[in-house]
């Protein structure tokens, strides 16, 4: 008997000793499948149009990306803005006039975001008299107190 009538002799066999319902036959067909050269492999061997067919999908996945974000943006409606109210600080108009009275931080501001000129006007202009600000003064009987060393 040969090599190949030996082997045949064996298949056979095989066959008739093997259960029904058996997945040998089906897990060989499968290895032998992978086994021998297809499609995929040449595939593999073509770098250029592996690199093309990726570009393509990560354009498309890009794209699918973007459409999503603008589709989201656009079906939920914006939030209204909300009215704002200020409410601003009650002043009390004084008794002397705006020339008189001591510049407040506002003028400061004012004059300063006009022109340097103005800021400087602003600094120069005379203290007001002595009706809205009159200096402390020590008096006789404050010296005779006893924390007046604290005062030297």
């Amino acid at each position: 008997m040969t090599d190949h009538e030996l082997e045949h002799n064996l298949k056979q066999l095989g066959h008739a000793t093997e259960p029904r319902n058996s997945m040998a036959p089906d897990v060989m067909r499968r290895i032998e499948a992978i086994a021998t050269p297809t499609e995929s492999a040449s595939f593999d061997r073509q770098p250029a149009l592996r690199l093309i067919v990726r570009a393509i999908t990560v354009f498309f996945a890009a794209a699918a990306c973007i459409a999503t974000v603008i589709f989201v943006r656009h079906s939920v409606p914006a939030p209204q803005p909300r009215q704002q109210v200020v409410v601003l600080p009650q002043t009390h108009p004084s008794a002397a006039s705006e020339d008189e009275a001591f510049p407040r931080l506002a003028d400061y501001q004012r004059a300063y975001g006009q022109s340097p000129d103005a800021f400087e006007r602003l600094l120069q202009r005379p203290a007001p008299g002595p009706a809205h600000h009159a200096d402390p003064q020590l008096s006789v009987g404050d010296a005779s107190r006893l924390d007046s060393k604290l005062y030297q």
